[in-house]
């Protein structure tokens, strides 16, 4: 059982594919979600470089974020799926395979992370509208 999803299996279901990488594609949810990593990733790099601690992983992050705000969140975010995919099938090819335990711990993992992550923006949103902003 693959955790990518093959292409053909998927021409009837609700979640559209966006891109075909060999016999694996990308789907609509899996970039939405990349893209909310990505967009999170700019937030909270823009609100550390704000407040100009002297550390030096700042210059690090610094590049970072320039990196990803001159390329656009949206292509980092495709061409962190595409790059994921191509790595996936090399892996494969290579004669890794996960096992059905580890691909439903890793579904169940997403799911759980885009649950709770949605949870967590909706609470963050209630708490910035109270006077002391969230904690």
């Amino acid at each position: 059982m693959s955790y990518w999803p093959d292409c053909d299996s998927l021409v009837w279901d609700s979640d559209p594919v966006m891109a075909r990488i060999g016999s694996e594609c990308i789907r609509m949810s899996d970039y939405a979600d990349r893209l909310r990593t990505v967009e999170a990733g700019i937030e909270y790099a823009q609100r550390e470089l704000l407040a100009d601690d002297p550390y030096p992983y700042l210059d690090n992050l610094r590049a970072r974020h320039e990196l990803v705000i001159s390329y656009t969140p949206e292509t980092v975010a495709l061409a962190g799926a595409i790059w994921h995919s191509a790595l996936y099938q090399r892996a494969v090819s290579d004669g890794y395979t996960p096992t059905d335990e580890e691909v439903a711990y890793y579904r169940d993992q997403n799911r759980l992370r885009s649950e709770s992550t949605a949870d967590f923006i909706e609470l963050r949103d209630v708490l910035n509208k109270l006077p002391y902003g969230l904690i």
